[in-house]
């Protein structure tokens, strides 16, 4: 007997019972104290479902032995008639770092890789808080701090924005807070996610969301922003420090140019904004069209939510951006925010990722889903495109549901790709990539690519890199010549 309500440690009811009396007296056989939950030490970790305790407790119609345990987060087994307890959702690859089995229920929201270790991966979530990765997504570690989680004590939390500093594998920022919509702490950490410290004085007490650096700033002393209650700040000291930059109440991502670090951009259900003076207090102004602003009274992670999602600055072309507009689509602007063309329509559009391998190669998240539930049929998922945005490929292959809210890639493989899934994680899949040796991408191999690839080099287009040593030099001719002879697959 078991009664999934009380399972407590100081609850006198807590465990599992056993009579052999038919059920005139009963013993505890096994204990909550003694049950493995794997990576939660949460008190609530094992517990009733959301469907109440009866239909939290399942038993194995082939083998008597065997009970299986399934709340709203976490499932377990009993093998030995409740002698004991087993977590049957994750692995320990080594201490401390976790895999998924693949039975999640986890509510993701930014994935990111480190540009200087690509090894290292963050991810951000609604409860389950903030997670690393030092083995390329392989296993993964809480980051969670007690201090700044409220009363998930550690076990969880909510972090919904991470920058990692693309020089420094060591450093990255990320917020921590006890509810998603309630204050944060922006922490920092020099050790790639193994201590954090408080910094961020200046900021409100309210939600942290878009957190973005501006990568032309001294290494030392980076440069941040982030949005805070809807409003923009600046940080020119690493992070220690912030003061306003754009009051607004409806910003809530932003984003700095690649090259030019005067150029900012922020966005949210008030639209698309930009700065040209480096995010200084006075010099916004509005560059989105009217179709980017959304209503009033939806937070980012409501299901009513209407404007700039996520905003994405080409790493290759300057002056090139893209804006994520939930309830629109995907929209390009090759001239720093000042006109926008739509390259896909999608009501759920998320955030777009440019392959560190050619510039013309997009992908695209879409989630009708965010925060919870949500499915949309009309939901694109991951979609690829092999030509700057004109056409579009589906690569949903394997997600049991079409949604991606966030898409890290890999720099040594242009076809690796992990996204975050609302409801599934994180799951890493490998794209069809072009064959290297057509480099007009046409599909055939011919006498064109040979010009295709002289202009690569002429304008050092990605393209022209046919050894993967990441430049552009005359043994590349010689690797194209190599890769035209071998063909494609």
């Amino acid at each position: 007997m078991v009664d999934p309500r009380y399972q407590f440690v100081w609850d006198d009811r807590e465990g599992i019972w056993e009579s052999s009396d038919g059920g005139l007296t009963f013993g505890r056989i096994s204990s909550r104290a003694d049950w493995d939950s794997a990576w939660s030490q949460a008190f609530w970790a094992i517990t009733e479902s959301f469907s109440g305790p009866v239909q939290t407790i399942g038993e194995d119609l082939s083998d008597a032995d065997a009970l299986y345990w399934c709340n709203g987060q976490f499932a377990y087994a009993s093998l030995d008639r409740g002698q004991s307890l087993q977590s049957i959702f994750a692995d320990e690859r080594s201490p401390g770092f976790w895999a998924s089995r693949g039975l999640d229920n986890i509510v993701t929201m930014k994935i990111i890789a480190s540009e200087a270790d690509p090894d290292v991966l963050y991810l951000g979530s609604f409860d389950i808080g903030l997670w690393r990765s030092l083995d390329g997504g392989l296993s993964w570690s809480s980051c969670n701090q007690a201090a700044y989680t409220g009363s998930w004590d550690g076990n969880g939390g909510n972090t919904l924005t991470i920058a990692a500093d693309p020089d420094d594998a060591s450093k990255v920022w990320a917020p921590q807070a006890e509810a998603w919509a309630g204050p944060a702490q922006l922490l920092k950490s020099t050790d790639s996610g193994a201590t954090w410290n408080a910094v961020g004085s200046g900021l409100p007490a309210d939600a942290l969301l878009g957190l973005s650096l501006d990568r032309t700033s001294p290494v030392g002393g980076r440069t941040l922003f982030i949005s805070a209650g809807g409003d923009i700040y600046r940080s020119t000291d690493d992070g220690a420090s912030f003061a306003l930059a754009l009051a607004d109440g409806g910003l809530t991502v932003t984003a700095v140019d690649h090259f030019n670090g005067q150029i900012v951009y922020a966005g949210g259900r008030s639209g698309l904004w930009r700065s040209t003076a480096g995010g200084a207090p006075g010099t916004w102004q509005e560059v989105g069209p009217a179709s980017f602003r959304g209503p009033a009274g939806f937070d980012v992670w409501d299901d009513g939510f209407i404007g700039v999602f996520d905003i994405v600055p080409d790493p290759f072309i300057p002056g090139r951006v893209y804006a994520s507009v939930t309830g629109e689509g995907q929209f390009v602007s090759d001239d720093a925010g000042v006109s926008w063309s739509q390259i896909l329509g999608d009501p759920f559009a998320r955030s777009v990722a440019v392959s560190f391998d050619d510039p013309d190669v997009l992908y695209a998240v879409s989630s009708s889903a965010l925060l919870a539930g949500g499915y949309d049929p009309t939901s694109l998922g991951l979609q690829r495109s092999d030509d700057g945005g004109a056409t579009w490929q589906s690569l949903n292959a394997g997600l049991p549901y079409p949604f991606a809210v966030s898409i890290a890639l890999d720099p040594r493989d242009p076809c690796a790709v992990m996204i975050a899934s609302p409801g599934v994680g994180v799951r890493r899949g490998t794209a069809a990539c072009p064959c290297p040796a057509d480099v007009n991408r046409d599909g055939q191999l011919n006498a064109a690519d040979f010009t295709a690839w002289i202009a690569a080099s002429n304008t050092l287009n990605p393209a022209c890199d046919q050894n993967d040593d990441g430049s552009c030099t005359p043994g590349d001719f010689t690797a194209w010549i190599a890769n035209f002879n071998a063909g494609c697959p």
